[in-house]
């Protein structure tokens, strides 16, 4: 949760079109670059080089990931993606990438049948439902969340809005 309230802060503070450009950069500006530096090698190292889905979390020597992700994790790393191309941190040709792999990945999820919703825990490896714990093997009763997705869906919409050189929504797919 902290890393997600992070990176919505991030977003917000950052990501707005033209205030990485500002010319005036406000006092603690770089310790603010370095820290959005920081935090996106972070979410870097969390994804799955596989499937390009973020784990949930990661050790703090960014070597072992989580063996589960969550609609909520996915949306964080969309965005901090679209952030990280807005600050310069990655080049928009890779923030085109990975947001294509996710969207790829996205599509081969087992979603609720009734809602649509994606469930709330997947194995970013496989892409497979999540039914028992990794760390312990207790069984996992699947559900969707209307907040995790709604977190999702909110990233979503960014990318739609964030579009590329080749206009709004022109994310292609690698």
């Amino acid at each position: 949760m902290r890393k997600t309230l992070l990176s919505g802060v991030l977003v917000l503070v950052v990501g707005v079109p033209g205030a990485a450009h500002a010319s005036a950069a406000p006092a603690g500006d770089d310790t603010l670059r370095q820290y959005a530096k920081d935090t996106w090698r972070s979410m870097a190292a969390m994804v799955d080089p596989g499937t390009g889905l973020p784990a949930d979390k990661v050790t703090g020597d960014l070597k072992t990931r989580a063996q589960v992700t969550s609609p909520t994790n996915i949306g964080t790393y969309v965005w901090s993606t679209l952030t990280a191309r807005d600050l310069g941190v990655i080049k928009p040709a890779d923030a085109s990438a990975r947001i294509g792999r996710v969207l790829d990945a996205l599509e081969r999820l087992e979603r609720h049948g009734p809602t649509g919703q994606y469930y709330n825990w997947y194995d970013p490896a496989t892409l497979q439902l999540v039914r028992t714990w990794p760390d312990n093997g207790d069984p996992v009763r699947p559900f969707a969340s209307s907040v995790d997705n709604g977190w999702l869906a909110s990233a979503l919409m960014m990318v739609r809005g964030a579009g590329t050189a080749r206009g709004p929504g022109g994310w292609p797919r690698p």
